[in-house]
């Protein structure tokens, strides 16, 4: 029986089984790797879940040679990225531990590929699915514009790609997030994105939010912030009260603490902060919240590095996100942040982020709280990575009793998304 996590020798084995892709499909003791459709010079991966519980995964595949993000800069692109670069958004669904064949979403040519900003496939309901990607706008290298696709039979066939911004400004358009909005006008999706087109005129980053039903019809463009931190993820989770929105926000005085909005009948709630930490940094830290959602319970977390100290956090709410108890500070170790976060229907948190390992690299560890924040578990490190940025943002995702893990294999070239699936049993 494993009580505060492996030992030191198996977790070298279980990172060197995940970066070498060896034991796929293997059972370890630990993770266990799956055989993913994702090709060689694959990226960006993101997961969802589908109306039947199925993990859904999507990536970026792309015809480079070499590593897929090999730049550090602030939006690290394809080493190609003046050129016209076949790429393309591919997704699979999991059954029973085994991965469905590859499918393609979308494809093209003069797609925005980046570290950091990343492109989605979510299950709107059974049928209606919504995927966005990211296309450049202009000659400038930061100018962008989210497109979408819709699905009508449940990632099967896609329609047409159509533009979400529709402002016609050469700037940022990104960091979407894609989730199911029940307005009572038919089903729907509701869209959050970081958009540019007031900084043109000296202005700042702001937070929108539009409704795109089934057709592609999008409606109810909304500011819901003036003034965002203006590379950081957004994301949203749907409670039992509605669509609860967190952020990275930007104060006047450069305070980046992450807000929260809620979705009403009347329209979204005033921007609040989910805690203080009075973050003051001059420039984006690239390391959007996350958050996750059952029934009126709601689990925030997030990096920082208020006074100097990196941390990860976590806030739970029991009101739909209308108030949050004081947060709790995962890990005891040297974070980089780039948190995921899952919650179950026991109240018990699963947050996972990256940490630094004093070998040069990152671990991904995951930690279990709860109920609530009380009673955290040992954290439990799974598999190693490298610390730049072409290692992007793991992701997490709760099946039942195992977490499935996915991630770019960065210590290959080119580059490739890995998956694997961790018994919840082992983070305790």
């Amino acid at each position: 029986m494993v009580l505060n996590g492996p030992s030191t020798l198996s977790r070298r084995l279980i990172a060197l089984l995940v970066l070498s892709g060896a034991g796929a499909g293997c059972d370890d003791g630990g993770l266990r790797m799956l055989v993913t459709p994702a090709a060689p010079g694959s990226g960006q991966v993101n997961l969802a879940q589908d109306s039947q519980g199925r993990a859904v995964l999507s990536w970026i595949e792309t015809e480079v040679s070499g590593n897929l993000f090999t730049t550090d800069s602030h939006h690290s692109e394809s080493p190609q990225s003046e050129e016209e670069v076949p790429t393309r958004l591919r997704t699979a669904t999991l059954s029973s531990g085994t991965w469905s064949p590859a499918a393609t979403v979308a494809g093209g040519t003069r797609w925005f590929v980046n570290w950091a900003d990343i492109p989605s496939v979510v299950p709107v309901d059974e049928s209606f699915w919504l995927a966005h990607w990211l296309v450049r706008a202009g000659d400038s290298p930061y100018a962008y514009d989210s497109y979408l696709s819709s699905s009508p039979d449940g990632g099967v066939h896609w329609g047409a790609p159509f533009k979400l911004n529709l402002d016609g400004t050469a700037t940022e358009h990104g960091f979407v997030s894609l989730f199911p909005l029940d307005t009572g006008s038919g089903v729907g999706a509701g869209v959050v994105w970081l958009d540019g087109r007031e900084t043109l005129q000296g202005g700042d980053m702001t937070v929108r939010f539009a409704r795109v039903d089934a057709r592609g019809l999008i409606s109810n463009e909304t500011v819901l912030d003036t003034r965002a931190c203006d590379c950081c993820q957004t994301d949203v989770a749907v409670a039992a009260e509605g669509p609860v929105l967190v952020y990275r926000d930007r104060s006047e005085a450069e305070i980046r603490d992450i807000s929260v909005s809620r979705w009403q009948t009347e329209g979204w709630t005033q921007p609040a902060n989910v805690a203080v930490d009075g973050w003051r940094i001059e420039g984006c830290p690239v390391n959007g919240p996350a958050i996750a959602a059952q029934g009126s319970e709601l689990a925030v977390a997030w990096y920082t590095a208020a006074d100097s100290v990196s941390r990860v956090r976590l806030a739970r709410s029991s009101d739909g996100g209308a108030s949050f108890e004081p947060p709790a500070t995962a890990g005891a170790g040297d974070p980089l942040g780039r948190v995921d976060v899952a919650l179950d229907d026991r109240g018990r948190t699963y947050v996972s982020w990256l940490e630094r390992n004093g070998e040069g690299g990152a671990t991904l560890m995951v930690q279990r709280f709860g109920p609530g924040t009380q009673a955290p578990g040992t954290p439990y490190p799974t598999m190693t990575t490298a610390l730049n940025r072409p290692a992007g943002f793991p992701r997490m995702l709760l099946l039942g009793d195992e977490l499935l893990l996915a991630w770019t294999d960065v210590s290959i070239k080119p580059a490739q998304v890995r998956t694997a699936l961790l018994p919840i049993s082992l983070v305790n």
